[in-house]
């Protein structure tokens, strides 16, 4: 009787660790399963295009019309150089191009006197050609002295001379002037450096170039800069993404236009959501300045992560909570979802440029810098 609790107990106990290794099992499978369907990564942080504001000329800072952090629109005057030297110069050159005009313009009376001239000095040949036919005629009926034939002559090889020189110097006066007006090289010149002057006294006022949130200004009034010096950075509106780094394994079921749903640490409770735009063709690594090396091999296999770049369906889509550059992410495909190409065409097709060189992007307008942070690897393409 004593055997039959022990073996009853024993079976409970068998039961009870067989349906536990099925329970373990079952969700083992689900688990990875899941992970396949829907693969995720927190290895994923929040990306825009920032520029850095920069002059164009050098210049004494006069007025800093921003603050840190402050939000500004296009074209919202941010820092004023000292105009004085520069509006200095632009009296020059237009002083400079109104010379050019007037020399050219005395150019051209001088070209029509010495038009005038040569008609002059015309009329006083033919004049002398036809004194002396009537001269020749009358020595040869014995009314005048051969003397006279004689001065006739020389007059007329005068006036030859007049005429032959008179065109000369016409010639050469239009040949000096060469175009007239605007188009003469003298006037181009000077047109050219009365545009470069008004352009540097323009530069003298820095704008934003895109609508968006300053950074901190590393400018004040009173500082002296110079071209291409970085004043202060800008996140442009409307360009933030988010690039996931997932690990190669992860990799066989994500497709272009997948959709995504991201969580940032900074709101653990809003969900945004998006697509896949781009999957790096290499691995974040291979694009560091020293890629690893791995053809001694290592002791421990480690999975490579490839960057994926993840445009946000709308990036207000929650207004109360704004994005920020660097911000930590949390994010998962849904492979099972349909893909749909529609979703790509939310996002705004003017910044699709910035989904190459994730890290490294440079110059863009006028002299600026664009870069991005620092916390994932380069290559997207």
């Amino acid at each position: 009787m004593s055997d039959n609790p022990k073996q009853s107990h024993t079976m409970r106990n068998l039961i009870v660790a067989l349906t536990l290794l099925v329970l373990v099992v079952c969700l083992s499978y689900f688990y990875i399963q899941h992970q396949k369907n829907y693969p995720s990564t927190d290895d994923a942080y929040v990306h825009a295009n920032i520029i850095y504001i920069a002059p164009q000329v050098n210049g004494k800072v006069i007025s800093v019309n921003a603050s840190d952090y402050q939000t500004v629109s296009k074209g919202d005057l941010l820092v004023q150089i000292d105009p004085a030297p520069f509006q200095a110069k632009l009296d020059e050159a237009r002083a400079a191009y109104s010379m050019a005009l007037q020399n050219n313009a005395a150019s051209g009376d001088a070209i029509l006197a010495a038009s005038a001239n040569v008609r002059s000095a015309v009329a006083q040949l033919n004049d002398a050609q036809a004194t002396y036919q009537r001269v020749k005629q009358l020595v040869a009926q014995a009314l005048l002295p051969a003397q006279d034939l004689d001065d006739a002559r020389a007059k007329q090889a005068t006036a030859e001379e007049n005429v032959i020189a008179a065109r000369a110097t016409m010639s050469q006066l239009i040949k000096a002037q060469g175009a007239q007006g605007d188009d003469a090289p003298e006037v181009k010149k000077a047109a050219a450096t009365l545009s470069q002057a008004s352009l540097s006294l323009s530069y003298t006022n820095i704008f934003a170039a895109h609508n968006g949130k300053l950074g901190k200004l590393a400018i004040h009034a009173g500082s002296v800069v110079s071209p291409g010096q970085a004043l202060v950075p800008l996140v442009v509106d409307n360009t933030f993404w988010v690039q996931a780094n997932f690990k190669e394994t992860q990799l066989e079921r994500l497709k272009k236009d997948l959709p995504a749903s991201i969580t940032l640490d900074l709101y653990p409770k809003v969900d945004y959501s998006g697509h896949i735009e781009a999957i790096s063709p290499a691995s974040g690594s291979s694009f560091s300045l020293l890629p690893p090396e791995n053809a001694t091999g290592n002791w421990v296999k480690v999975p490579q992560r490839f960057p994926v770049l993840i445009r946000l369906t709308n990036e207000h889509q929650h207004p109360d909570f704004p994005l920020r550059v660097g911000a930590s992410a949390d994010v998962t495909i849904d492979t099972l979802s349909p893909i749909d190409t529609a979703k790509s065409k939310l996002s705004d097709p003017s910044q699709l440029d910035s989904k190459s060189g994730i890290n490294n992007q440079t110059k863009n307008q006028g002299i600026t810098k664009t870069s991005k942070t620092n916390k994932s690897a380069d290559g997207v393409e």
